[in-house]
């Protein structure tokens, strides 16, 4: 490090004399600290996609289906890991399944897809898991796991939620949405969204609700849109225009139009 001045002279220097008096100069020789790191390039599992029609076929093959049990095991978290490999047209997937009966017993599954995800063979260490054509449950848990990778294992209902734009939404959409719904009670589509979204309307009939209620004709309520024409709605929509223009005069803003 350079001489110092005196601390009492600090004060008194501009802030280029106190970055360049203050510098430290082992800083500037050992700028790179040794090697640059060179970052790996990020892992790609290139994998697939295996649909539920997929493994309703291969089992089909053999007169058997995906057993309710094997999703039970899958769920219950029976499935221990799955790992994968490519060569050419094949993907290689080797999963490890715990027995449903016996502890600390794990047993590996092997299972074959070609590049559209369609089952060639499979085969599992249990008693019922003989290869080529194997159909155990502990195959039929691998095979149900392989359709969940696709969709990050969601629900049903988050899925649909999401189709329909409702639990997350981009600005693009959101900007689309606002210019077809222009006019609101007047517009069709304004109805249709408006049928997705829980609002000041029937937030209270909702979170009223006890066992007392009509629950599927509450649904079928919230479900379909009706154009009121209340006395009061109708009176508002009379003097709409008038309002709207006496605020924009009042606001000195332009006339605008919801």
């Amino acid at each position: 490090m350079s001489k110092r001045k005196h601390s009492k002279d600090y004060g008194e220097m501009t802030i280029p004399l106190l970055k360049q008096e203050l510098r430290l100069e082992s800083y500037d020789r050992n700028d790179n600290f040794g090697h640059q790191l060179v970052q790996a390039e990020q892992f790609n599992m290139n994998m697939p996609t295996v649909t539920e029609e997929q493994v309703k076929i291969y089992m089909d093959l053999y007169g058997q289906d995906l057993k309710e049990n094997s999703k039970a095991m899958y769920k219950a978290k029976f499935l221990c890991s799955i790992r994968l490999a490519s060569q050419k047209e094949n993907v290689y997937i080797c999963g490890r399944v715990s027995a449903e009966m016996y502890k600390n017993c794990i047993y590996n599954v092997d299972i074959q897809l070609d590049s559209l995800g369609v089952v060639q063979q499979c085969q599992c260490e249990c008693a019922a898991g003989m290869g080529p054509e194997a159909h155990c449950k502990h195959v039929g848990q691998v095979l149900h796991a392989l359709t969940k990778l696709k969709d990050g294992d969601k629900s049903p209902e988050d899925m649909f939620l999401q189709s329909i734009h409702v639990t997350a939404i981009t600005h693009d959409e959101q900007e689309s949405i606002e210019i077809k719904t222009c006019g609101q009670g007047t517009n069709k589509f304004w109805g249709e969204e408006r049928l997705l979204r829980l609002h000041a309307s029937i937030f209270g009939r909702i979170c009223t609700a006890t066992d007392r209620t009509d629950f599927p004709k509450l649904a079928e309520s919230l479900t379909q849109y009706k154009n009121i024409k209340s006395s009061a709605i109708i009176q508002d929509r009379k003097y709409e225009a008038v309002a709207r223009d006496a605020y924009s005069k009042d606001q000195s803003v332009f006339s605008f139009k919801v």
